[in-house]
């Protein structure tokens, strides 16, 4: 009878293991710190570059440049100019306007978020976080846009009539006809832009 011969079993040479990166990383990795470094150093020239043309500025004006709110120039009766110059009511109004888009965005994005996570059936939940990805990468220049040609005008008509109608409560009275320059506007806008963000980093948080 014909014997049958087992295989020889040869054992595997041992893997080594090693913590050195591939060639292809190390680029990659070079590559990207790189980029990282040049943006610092961008950012950096930015900031010497306005703190070298607006030393002047800052040295004629002192603090007052921070706590006051007039920003003109005028002649005094010699002929000279004298520049009054005030960023009180631009940071006044941006704290207005990020506190009326926080008051709005944050509650919205975290209910919608937790609608996703947990609630929203699989087809919705598909469609919808598709929408909120795609609108957190909308430019910001969109949606600035869209509010001044399309927002603000259906607004300023809302708010003559409320205005009009409704202005014997303090909220709602203008006294001087600024409809067109609404801090609310500004912060509704800017809450739909932060929506979409605030939205997908909260979802992913809840998912965990």
């Amino acid at each position: 009878p014909m014997s049958v011969q087992s295989p020889v079993k040869t054992t595997p040479p041992p893997r080594v293991i090693t913590t050195k990166p591939r060639v292809s990383d190390q680029i990659f990795r070079s590559v990207v710190t790189l980029f990282s470094f040049s943006a610092l150093v961008i950012l950096s020239l930015i900031a010497l570059f306005l703190l070298l043309n607006g030393g002047s500025t800052l040295k004629e004006q002192g603090f007052g440049f921070i706590t006051n709110f007039e920003w003109s120039v005028i002649t005094d009766d010699s002929g000279k100019e004298v520049a009054k110059f005030g960023l009180q009511a631009m940071l006044v109004g941006t704290l207005v306007i990020s506190i009326i888009a926080l008051a709005i965005a944050l509650p919205l994005s975290v209910l919608t978020a937790l609608f996703l996570t947990f609630y929203a059936p699989e087809r919705v939940k598909k469609i919808l976080v598709t929408v909120v990805d795609l609108m957190a990468a909308f430019p910001s220049i969109l949606y600035g846009l869209w509010g001044f040609i399309v927002l603000m005008p259906v607004a300023e008509v809302w708010a003559k009539y409320i205005n009009k109608y409704l202005g014997w409560i303090p909220v709602f009275h203008v006294p001087s006809p600024a409809f067109a320059r609404s801090p609310f506007i500004a912060g509704l806008v800017l809450a739909i832009m932060i929506v979409p963000i605030v939205t997908s980093v909260s979802r992913e948080i809840f998912s965990q």
